[in-house]
């Protein structure tokens, strides 16, 4: 009987152990889901900021590049297209942009809309060597569809 008696109660300590333990881990993952919900506000209040700053076409690249190397293609692609509004009919401006605008599609592997950016850019700029690596880059990694483009674009075909 003193044996049944010790392992009811070696059970019920191992219980109440798993409960406190239990307990401990959800108030840890809670602190952290706070500390991660916190760091995100401050992150979008920071992209919040830097996007009113975007009034000049030099402003929305900045961004831009900023966004794209924080891996923020939202808000990268969002910087690029006000940039491609703000350049207006510089194909100088225009091409750097369609080039950084199609780097944000390559990164995000839409390979068919990046291809699409950096024939624009050619078209604004044939001499623009970024946007011809990064087709022959597309002709390398893409899917069928993209490789074909990126090929006619490059007068492969």
């Amino acid at each position: 009987m003193d044996i049944i008696i010790a392992i009811v109660v070696i059970y019920i300590i191992f219980k109440i152990g798993e409960k406190i333990h239990d307990m401990n881990l959800d108030k840890r993952e809670e602190a952290e889901r706070k500390e991660n919900l916190i760091r995100q506000q401050q992150t979008e209040k920071k992209y919040e900021e830097k996007e009113k700053k975007m009034n000049s076409y030099e402003e929305c690249i900045n961004c831009g590049i900023d966004f794209l190397k924080k891996n923020d293609f939202s808000s990268a692609r969002n910087a690029f297209d006000r940039a491609i509004l703000k350049a207006g009919l510089d194909m100088n401006k225009l091409s750097y942009t369609y080039t950084y605008r199609g780097m944000v599609f390559f990164a995000q592997s839409r390979h068919t809309d990046a291809a699409s950016d950096f024939k624009t850019a050619l078209d604004n700029d044939s001499n623009n060597s970024e946007a011809r690596q990064m087709l022959e880059k597309i002709r390398q990694v893409g899917d069928v569809t993209s490789r074909i483009m990126a090929e006619n674009y490059l007068g492969y075909r």
